[in-house]
C-alpha cells in the first residue's frame, strides 16, 4: 500500500530546488502543481504496472484525475492514513504562502467541504465531515488553491464543495 507521509519532504525538497520561496504567487501554484503530479504519478506506477502503462500514453491527465486514480487504488478504509497526506500538504503550503496558518476542523453536522477566508482574505480554516471522500476533499481544496487563492481579497468568503449526489440520483 502506497505510504503517503514522505510528501512533505519529497515534494517540499522539489519546491527548495526550483527556488519556490523566490517565485511569484501565479510560478509558485505552477510549481507546487508540477511538483505534485510527479509525486502522485511516482505513487500510481509503484501500485499498479498497469496503471502506470496507461499513464505513459497520456501525459495530459490532471492532477485531480490523478488522484482518483492513486485514491482507487488505495482501499478506501485506508484513504485516512495515506489520502489525507494529500490535503495537509496542500494546506501547509497555502499556509506558508499566505503566512497564515490553516486549521482542518471535523464537524458532524456539515454535509460538504467548507473553506472559510477570513476578514483579512487569508484561508482561514477547512472544515469536513469525518466521512467526507479524501478524495473530493483534496479536488475541492486543490479548486480553491489554484482558481482563488491569493487572486483577490476574499474577505470573510466562504467557498463550498457544490453538492453532486443529488443530481447523480436524478439521472
Amino acid at each position: 500500500m502506497a505510504d503517503l507521509r514522505d510528501i512533505y519532504f519529497v515534494v517540499g525538497k522539489n519546491l527548495f530546488e526550483k527556488d519556490f520561496d523566490h517565485q511569484t504567487t501565479e510560478q509558485k501554484k505552477k510549481l507546487v502543481e508540477g511538483s505534485l503530479k510527479t509525486y502522485v504519478a511516482s505513487k500510481i506506477v509503484r501500485e499498479s504496472t498497469e496503471q502506470a502503462f496507461k499513464l505513459s500514453e497520456n501525459p495530459n491527465v490532471s492532477l485531480d484525475e490523478l488522484v482518483e486514480l492513486l485514491g482507487e487504488l488505495i482501499p478506501e478504509e485506508k484513504h485516512f492514513d495515506t489520502m489525507r497526506h494529500l490535503t495537509h500538504f496542500m494546506l501547509n503550503i497555502a499556509g506558508e504562502m499566505q503566512g497564515w496558518s490553516i486549521t482542518w476542523w471535523d464537524e458532524q453536522f456539515i454535509d460538504n467541504p467548507l473553506i472559510k477566508f477570513n476578514e483579512e482574505g487569508k484561508i482561514d480554516s477547512l472544515t469536513t465531515h469525518k466521512s467526507s471522500s479524501y478524495v473530493q476533499t483534496f479536488k475541492f481544496v486543490h479548486d480553491v488553491f489554484t482558481s482563488s487563492f491569493m487572486n483577490e481579497k476574499n474577505q470573510n468568503k466562504q467557498y463550498t464543495l457544490k453538492d453532486t449526489r443529488k443530481q447523480e440520483s436524478n439521472a
